[in-house]
């Protein structure tokens, strides 16, 4: 099948693309007219990097560098697809066991932490528990002898023979 040349009506299709404007039904034509013709591919491609620079020309505050890797990255995968996919994938699959790795670090550091501040409170409810115990022992003895000091009735007769005593 000959290419066919790039009509007005296919210009057309690729500026409203490229201004953002084309309608759906112009999007699957121009897709189905792109996948089965290479000087069709070859124009839009042109015309979407002029695209792309102007817009940076026009956008100062969007980074040179970013820009020039990104069409460095985009015009990588274009010449190998398939090796710049696999590149990709298992650069991300990497990333993900580390990631893994990590978060599973973390988890053991938040257990662990976790265990130690349930050891610290056992550890504080007993003590205090201890402390009451051997506080209320401590108290009940003084309170006996404090009762049986002070509370017995007081035998008026020995004081009054201690007093006698005394002088």
């Amino acid at each position: 099948m000959s290419e066919p040349a790039i009509s007005p009506a296919i210009e057309v299709l690729i500026g409203t693309l490229i201004d953002g404007r084309i309608e759906p039904a112009g999007l699957a034509t121009l897709t189905v007219l792109a996948r089965e013709h290479a000087a069709i591919r070859r124009v839009l491609r042109a015309h979407l990097l002029i695209s792309e620079i102007s817009s940076q020309l026009l956008a100062p505050e969007r980074g040179a560098e970013p820009f020039f890797a990104g069409l460095v990255q985009r015009q990588r995968s274009e010449l190998d697809a398939q090796l710049f996919t696999r590149r990709v994938m298992r650069s991300v699959e990497m990333q993900r066991g580390r990631t893994l790795r990590g978060a599973t670090r973390a988890l053991l550091e938040v257990v662990s932490l976790s265990a130690a501040a349930l050891l610290m409170l056992g550890l504080l409810s007993l003590s205090t528990y201890a402390l009451v115990r051997v506080g209320a022992q401590h108290a009940t003895q003084v309170g006996r002898r404090a009762r049986d000091g002070v509370l017995t009735p007081i035998d008026l007769a020995s004081v009054l023979a201690r007093n006698q005593e005394l002088q």
